[in-house]
């Protein structure tokens, strides 16, 4: 079995790299992580989740910071407040229609679902406490050289994969997408 060398770019101005599961603080490392490489080649390879990847996680692998960016963090709450009714939901609904003719206002509660509870009245409302706080860490402004190292017919498959993925590549989250082709070399 020969054996080869690709190399790749991972630049963007966001990226996250994290070894931990998820929780209300979603960390990350100062370079990408196997697993996070591995996922981005598996994404281009057209892998899906249930596919088994054994064969990537045999490959070596190497990270240069070409620059090592900074980690910073957003803060986020989700799951309860109001929003602004859609005309067309104002319309298909009478009483809705009703209220909005005597100058009620157009918004609804929204809630994570657990989190419903009813007011006296028995109307459905959201507590204050049902909010979800998390906070997201992410590196900014990072460019990475990557280097995997393997079997040469797997190489060379991911160096065609990573010159024309079968799905868009992230940096981590889904959020984060490269900011120029990874350019890969065999």
């Amino acid at each position: 079995m020969t054996t080869a060398t690709v190399t790749f770019r991972l630049t963007g101005p966001q990226q996250a790299w994290s070894t931990r599961e998820r929780s209300s603080t979603r960390p990350t490392q100062d370079h990408p992580t196997k697993s996070g490489v591995i996922g981005l080649v598996a994404n281009a390879l057209g892998r899906d989740r249930t596919d088994d990847i054994n064969d990537l996680r045999a490959l070596r692998l190497g990270v240069r910071a070409d620059r090592a960016g900074r980690i910073e963090s957003d803060f986020h709450t989700s799951g309860s407040g109001s929003f602004p009714l859609l005309p067309s939901e104002v319309l298909s609904d009478p009483a809705l229609a009703r209220a909005a003719s005597k100058g009620a206002p157009l918004e609804r509660t929204y809630s994570a679902p657990k989190n419903i509870d009813r007011d006296s009245k028995g109307s459905l409302v959201a507590k204050r406490t049902s909010a979800i706080l998390t906070t997201d860490e992410y590196l900014c402004d990072a460019d990475f050289t990557i280097a995997l190292f393997g079997p040469r017919e797997l190489v060379d498959r991911i160096a065609r994969a990573l010159t024309d993925p079968a799905r868009s590549l992230h940096l981590g989250r889904r959020a984060y997408p490269l900011s120029a082709p990874p350019g890969p070399t065999v």
